[in-house]
């Protein structure tokens, strides 16, 4: 099956794809090491098959012919998906933001305090996420730690949860 992808789908998709397959290539045992030296920071445990990620848009919305390629990259992987209700929620109201502020926070947050959700991917940049970290509640974040992936405006979020919560995120 072939795959053709505009330019800014395919950087995107390279993207996505080259960290989670760099981080997957990470051995457990050299993880272990950087955890246990003097390190601040938390590295969130690699995928394996049968992991559950979350995909959200914290700014403007996505499409599911969007991020296709991106879930059939994972479900190759042996990786579910689970599409949150703000890659497809467009609103009037919101002009070219995926829903509320507190919308897309409550999210993200829930997508955070899932358990079985091991890692959260930005569907896409825009602008908006700057007007979730308000929201967000970095202390849960740090609680449970997961792997973040994002780029562009996705971008003050994972330096946020660096920052304040101390997890290694992607860019």
């Amino acid at each position: 099956m072939r795959i053709e992808l505009e330019r800014r789908n395919f950087i995107k998709f390279v993207s996505f794809a080259t960290a989670i397959t760099t981080f997957d290539s990470l051995s457990r045992h050299a993880i272990a090491q950087l955890e246990n030296s003097q390190s601040i920071c938390v590295f969130p445990q690699p995928l394996d098959a049968g992991d559950i990620i979350a995909m959200t848009a914290p700014a403007s919305p996505s499409s599911l012919w969007e991020i296709q390629p991106m879930v059939n990259f994972f479900k190759k992987k042996g990786i579910s998906v689970v599409v949150g209700k703000t890659i497809t929620n467009r609103d009037k109201n919101y002009r070219y933001l995926s829903g509320g502020d507190e919308f897309r926070a409550n999210e993200f947050m829930e997508f955070v305090l899932d358990s079985k959700i091991k890692a959260i991917v930005s569907a896409r940049g825009g602008y908006g996420s700057i007007r979730i970290l308000e929201y967000l509640d970095f202390e849960s974040i740090k609680l449970n730690p997961k792997i973040f992936i994002g780029y562009s405006d996705f971008t003050c979020v994972l330096n946020a949860i660096h920052k304040l919560s101390n997890i290694v995120t992607f860019h």
